[in-house]
């Protein structure tokens, strides 16, 4: 089969390849084979003849729901739907394959739903889906009928524009089961986002609240921090990332981790706490009372001079307590001491 020039053809396969949701999938679909194949409507239809139900996208006008209720009630007069029910066979055919027009006609489907709408002709193609639901694409004209070359141009298309379907339906799927989990973590302050993706709730309520307005994106310190920690990923491997992205705002403190995806999508991982001084948690890392009063002013980026001021001590006693801290915690920096506060403290 020749199917001409390839550049139209090769525009419309990547156009519908990049949707990601089911509900953005008919449309780009039926805009795409509009610029190929001609029509005066279209429309992307689910439909299950059994239990007398039809999802339909039409275009240029929508449908109706007296029409969509019509075209439920006598779906089953249409050939080409019969026959993909009958064999399983989705390839492209017309209305004209199976009946003349005169016999179209006659049908209560052309009476009361295709003749109200100036349908005569009609070029459909089904793409596999579980039974009965049968997926499909109708494209209609009441002045000519489609041409072989249109039907070996549509089931050309065919093949590519189920592969695209199914990887919207996978990544809808993955995305409503994200958004299930994200729902119950955030009564508990919890939240996460995947790392190029838009926020979502509850997500883009911590992020806004300790941050301001991400404006469609992340917000300026959380995307500089964001780049630091993918530098050092890149450069050196989980081992190296530094340390999660703190904020304290209105007694809440809200924990930003980085979550390296492997094989899947990286990830942001939130949590907030109250913020209310409670050093009790680091002394379960094996330190005094004293070191983790120390440690929870550092986690807070406080320097030896300011936490020594804080504690009503000498610098030099704060120095002391920081390398008992970091001797204790097998770490050499605050970096490392403050990345263990952080568990500690998360975990509570």
């Amino acid at each position: 089969m020749v199917i001409g020039d390839h550049d139209p053809v090769l525009r419309a396969i990547h156009g519908v390849s990049l949707v990601e949701d089911l509900d953005d999938f008919g449309p780009t679909v039926l805009a795409e084979i509009d610029a190929l194949i001609p029509s005066d409507s279209s429309s992307y239809n689910e439909v299950d003849p059994l239990a007398e139900r039809a999802l339909v996208v039409a275009r240029p006008t929508p449908i109706t729901a007296d029409q969509l209720e019509t075209w439920e009630k006598w779906a089953h007069q249409n050939p080409s739907l019969m026959y993909v029910l009958r064999t399983g066979d989705g390839s492209a055919r017309r209305i004209s394959d199976f009946l003349t027009l005169d016999e179209l006609h006659e049908l209560e489907l052309y009476r009361y739903v295709y003749s109200k709408i100036g349908v005569e002709y009609q070029l459909s193609t089904a793409f596999p889906v579980p039974g009965p639901t049968v997926l499909g694409l109708a494209l209609n004209r009441g002045d000519r009928d489609f041409t072989d070359e249109e039907v070996s141009l549509l089931d050309a298309l065919r093949p590519h524009i189920v592969q695209a379907y199914r990887h919207a339906q996978l990544i809808t799927e993955h995305r409503r089961a994200l958004e299930g989990v994200a729902g119950a973590l955030g009564s508990e302050g919890r939240a996460f986002s995947v790392v190029g993706q838009p926020l979502v709730e509850p997500a883009l309520s911590l992020i806004t609240r300790h941050f301001g307005d991400p404006n469609g994106g992340l917000p300026e310190p959380v995307q500089a921090w964001l780049n630091d920690e993918l530098d050092a990923l890149h450069s050196g491997g989980p081992d190296q990332l530094r340390q999660p992205l703190v904020s304290i705002q209105d007694g809440s403190r809200l924990t930003v981790r980085f979550v390296p995806g492997g094989r899947g999508p990286d990830l942001l991982w939130m949590a907030e706490q109250s913020s209310e001084p409670d050093s009790t948690p680091l002394q379960q890392l094996g330190l005094s009372a004293r070191e983790a009063e120390v440690l929870l002013l550092l986690t807070r980026g406080q320097q030896t001079k300011q936490i020594a001021e804080t504690l009503g001590i000498s610098t030099g006693t704060a120095k002391k307590h920081l390398e008992h801290v970091y001797r204790k915690l097998g770490v050499t920096n605050a970096t490392g001491a403050v990345a263990q506060a952080f568990d500690a403290l998360s975990a509570r």
